[in-house]
């Protein structure tokens, strides 16, 4: 029996001939197997082969693929053009753009990347910001028991980051 690494790897070509089709939801499983391609364990099977950097490179293709078939997923190209070593200038400042026009929108997850973002040494560090924007995406997030964002803004209530520590707050949420 397959694994179930192994059976998404074999559903990849049907991914590839979805996206070039016009299917946004497929170019965004390309572009999650394309990120999970560079941590693939020893001896399990693996579809696209290359140096890093240009992997990189084609799975923000696909990711920014999927954005301009259907501008729901621009969020989703965003967030990985942020984190990425090989986006432009450019990309960040349009991704920067694309995830803030979202979270205005109401998107959780938008927000969640805007608040990791500013939570990176690497990025314009700004606990506050960061703060500000997962209380956003807590506020926004469809079921706040069961959100990441809920329990990270409760933490950093509790602890203080990015703000003063607010116990009763942190309980709350």
């Amino acid at each position: 029996s397959l694994s179930t690494r192994a059976a998404g790897v074999q559903a990849i070509p049907f991914f590839l001939q979805g996206c070039a089709l016009g299917n946004a939801e497929a170019c965004i499983r390309v572009t999650s197997a394309f990120a999970m391609n560079t941590s693939v364990n020893a001896g399990e099977p693996s579809y696209f082969d290359g140096e890093e950097a240009a992997l990189d490179k084609q799975h923000l293709a696909y990711a920014d693929r999927a954005c301009s078939i259907d501008e729901e997923h621009c969020a989703f190209w965003a967030g990985h053009a942020l984190g990425s070593p090989v986006s432009s200038d450019a990309d960040k400042t349009r991704a920067m753009d694309t995830l803030e026009s979202a979270c205005d929108a109401g998107r959780s997850s938008a927000c969640a990347s805007l608040a990791f973002h500013y939570r990176q040494p690497t990025a314009a560090n700004d606990p506050r910001k960061s703060v500000d924007y997962i209380k956003r995406a807590c506020e926004t997030a469809p079921s706040k028991t069961s959100s990441p964002s809920c329990v990270t803004y409760a933490k950093a209530l509790l602890l203080g980051i990015g703000l003063e520590p607010d116990l009763a707050t942190a309980v709350q949420v």
